[in-house]
């Protein structure tokens, strides 16, 4: 595997808030192989294509309705759920990226390679692969562990939903490579070997890594609910809204015209609450939905189709995912 610096290229991608990018560039290097060559460009843009690569659309996740009928189950009180995903979501991408095997496995193996080559453009001793998916590791627990601990009763005693700060630290793009990039000058100074503290200290390395780590991590999320990887799809298990929670993972920017309490976005909800009446709220906010919802759609296709072509090849498959990554989050 080879990671080589490359010019900006132009691709199609989406903001916060749903919107197209037009012409936006990559973060500065493009993957290549040698015996194999990414054919994401190959797979089908059909968003109705087969999805039962994914053991959670076993269970009719994708074709369940975003936008549901009023019936009594309507009249609950949701407002406990995104906290609940949010605990989950943490210990469980908390202990994964931990195994010696696996997709998160693949990621960092792959992320070194790349660090690896920055090192040398800059003339670093650069740390062995061990090292750096250590380095990884750790700036995803400083990051996480921040997530966690704001979402737990003992460490917030004031917690009752989800605040739009906690969501972003995750899934904004701009907060989220804030506090990584913070966490990453920090490990620099507390880093065990010179090879690792040189590397860290960098700027440039310092920005490269905080935006893998952003768009790892976010791939992570989408394929640990995705793929559901537990025996028992334990994760999936009482947790309801779940679209909305993914939907919103992918556009953070929706989060605050979201109503905890009825488990709908604006407009669809009541057109009495807050929520509905904010004067925050765009002209074009539906159209925007939508618009994010097609997005949702695409992407979930486009994972679940890499994971049809590639799944018994956790190489090609990480290689697949991070290149759309790199492309949609970055």
């Amino acid at each position: 595997m080879e990671a080589r610096f490359a010019s900006p290229q132009p691709y199609s991608s989406f903001d916060d808030f749903g919107k197209a990018f037009p012409e936006q560039g990559n973060i500065g290097f493009e993957i290549s192989t040698d015996n194999f060559q990414s054919q994401t460009s190959e797979i089908s843009m059909d968003v109705e294509s087969d999805t039962r690569s994914f053991p959670i659309f076993a269970q009719g996740f994708l074709n369940s309705p975003l936008m549901e009928k009023e019936t009594k189950r309507d009249k609950e009180n949701y407002s406990k759920q995104c906290l609940k995903f949010c605990r989950r979501i943490s210990n469980v991408l908390l202990k994964y990226i931990l195994r010696d095997e696996g997709i998160a496995n693949e990621i960092f193996k792959l992320n070194a390679g790349v660090l690896k080559n920055f090192a040398t453009a800059l003339s670093l001793p650069a740390p062995s692969t061990y090292e750096l998916i250590k380095i990884q590791i750790e700036t995803l627990q400083r990051l996480w562990g921040k997530f966690r601990d704001h979402l737990a009763f003992s460490k917030n005693k004031k917690i009752s939903i989800v605040q739009q700060e906690y969501w972003d630290l995750i899934f904004s793009k701009e907060a989220s490579i804030k506090h990584l990039r913070e966490d990453i000058k920090t490990l620099s100074g507390l880093w065990r070997t010179n090879e690792g503290r040189q590397l860290l200290q960098e700027d440039t390395v310092n920005e490269l890594l905080a935006r893998m780590m952003y768009c790892s991590s976010k791939m992570l999320v989408m394929y640990l609910i995705l793929e559901d990887p537990s025996e028992k799809n334990s994760f999936s298990e009482g947790l309801e809204k779940m679209e909305n929670f993914i939907l919103l993972g992918l556009y953070p920017g929706f989060f605050k015209y979201y109503n905890h309490k009825s488990g709908k976005f604006a407009l669809e909800c009541c057109g009495k609450c807050k929520v509905c009446c904010s004067k925050l709220l765009p002209p074009n906010f539906l159209i925007e939905l939508n618009s994010a919802r097609r997005g949702l759609s695409f992407v979930i296709s486009k994972l679940s189709e890499m994971s049809a072509w590639y799944g018994s090849k956790p190489f090609e498959l990480v290689v697949c995912l991070m290149e759309f990554a790199y492309n949609q989050f970055a």
